[in-house]
């Protein structure tokens, strides 16, 4: 049975890897779905850029843009703490997860403003098309464009879901970073607890010495006739 809570970098042994935040299995799930909405995401905007072109498009490039970002991200926090440990740094994964967030934002704010615009132009034609009903002619401004505009629509609608899954792993990641560094002492928490311990201080060298020399002195004398 699988344990979700699991460490999902403890399946190769912690050698090595001291350095790198534990975080459960359902995590590796998250990326994983985060993959596949990625890929949806992909195919919808280059169906969609297929039939309006990307010239003038941001949304379609910047897809294209940002699925190969993620791709490059997601190898780097799987490959390099499982196989190479030694090239992983926690900083620069939270960098690009940060990095990542900002990404897939803007690329789906894109998206729905393209559909929104191609929405605009869907429903002229529909009410073109019905205050000419009568006629017995219709209007097809694109054939093919009903079904890129719905295209577009989806990939945007998944494109904001995608973007709340990073923003969920990148909330986790920072909780659990966060975790890793109060255990190994790198936050200051021990150094504060380390001055809130009592310490006792020795007398002074001096006082000592003056303290056994006068009682040496009152040994020696001789006592008075």
């Amino acid at each position: 049975m699988v344990d979700y809570h699991e460490n999902v970098y403890a399946r190769r042994g912690l050698d090595g890897r001291s350095h790198i935040p534990a975080l459960p299995f359902w995590v590796a799930l998250i990326r994983i779905a985060q993959f596949i909405l990625a890929l949806i995401v992909l195919i919808l905007a280059a169906y969609a850029s297929s039939v309006f072109g990307s010239d003038y498009f941001p949304g379609y490039g910047m897809t294209f843009f940002v699925f190969s970002w993620t791709i490059l991200f997601l190898i780097y926090i799987f490959v390099t703490p499982l196989w190479y440990p030694e090239l992983y740094l926690y900083w620069a994964h939270l960098g690009l997860e940060i990095i990542t967030v900002i990404f897939w934002l803007v690329a789906w704010a894109l998206l729905a403003q393209e559909a929104s615009a191609w929405n605009a132009v869907q429903g002229a034609e529909n009410a073109i098309n019905q205050a000419i009903q009568d006629s017995g002619v219709q209007v097809d401004i694109w054939s093919a464009g009903n079904h890129a505009i719905a295209a577009t629509k989806a990939a945007a609608a998944l494109g904001a879901i995608t973007w709340l899954l990073f923003v969920v792993t990148l909330t986790v990641f920072g909780f659990f970073l966060h975790k890793h560094r109060v255990a190994a002492g790198s936050t200051g928490a021990d150094v504060e607890a380390a001055e809130k311990v009592p310490t006792f201080t020795q007398p002074p060298l001096e006082l000592n010495n003056g303290v056994n020399n006068g009682a040496q002195h009152q040994v020696s004398s001789p006592a008075p006739a």
